[in-house]
């Protein structure tokens, strides 16, 4: 069994319920990974979509698929549960010459990642790559959701160079130009991976924010 490295820590997971609308509301994760959404609220309706079929296969209910284009064939949705992917030294995407320890997508399933991901593009570059692709997938996410629906979003920054990127930033922004509205954002005490040659350079939280889909 491939393991995923990034999957949501429970006590996140805990802070993003405390958002969801009601029990058993259908719930949407257009990044699903191994299900962990689905797996730990298993009184609400979650539907998972995820993009690599190693990671998909261990959740019987996930959609394997390219969010872009399986989300707008989904039925609307009463909320989005999600946690994009980070942006950062994760996303190296090339088969590395050393035996070092790395903590990557593309080293947990051991083979180059499909076409699509965002699991293999570094926030902040001069292509946008990260930005353009997370963009598309949010808007098709805000469509899916309903009239007064809840966007919860799971985000965390990372230092680069001794200086914080606040991606976290990027994706609320993109998401008010799609016409959410913020209603809370909250810090979860995280620690995240304390090793490697920056390892005391970690942001020790990650961000739970609530958005809502007003009705026009």
């Amino acid at each position: 069994m491939i393991k995923h490295p990034a999957v949501m820590g429970p006590h996140i997971l805990e802070a993003c319920k405390s958002f969801l609308p009601f029990v058993g509301c259908r719930i949407l994760d257009p990044f699903a990974g191994l299900g962990t959404t689905a797996k730990l609220l298993p009184e609400y309706n979650v539907v998972g979509v995820e993009i690599e079929k190693e990671w998909a296969d261990q959740y019987e209910n996930t959609i394997c698929g390219d969010s872009l284009i399986v989300v707008p064939k989904l039925e609307k949705f009463d909320a989005i549960l999600t946690s994009p992917t980070y942006g950062n030294r994760m996303a190296d995407d090339f088969e590395a010459s050393d035996k070092s320890k790395r903590i990557t997508y593309r080293h947990k399933l051991g083979r180059k990642l499909s076409e699509g991901t965002t699991s293999n593009l570094h926030y902040g570059k001069k292509n946008k790559k990260y930005e353009d692709l997370h963009a598309k997938i949010w808007k098709v996410c805000v469509d899916a959701l309903k009239d007064n629906g809840v966007f919860i979003l799971n985000c965390k920054d990372f230092i680069s160079s001794g200086t914080v990127i606040e991606v976290t930033q990027w994706h609320i922004d993109i998401l008010d130009t799609y016409g959410l509205s913020m209603v809370e954002c909250i810090r979860v005490p995280s620690k995240g991976m304390r090793f490697g040659s920056n390892s005391q350079q970690r942001i020790d939280y990650e961000n739970v924010i609530c958005f809502q889909k007003l009705s026009i």
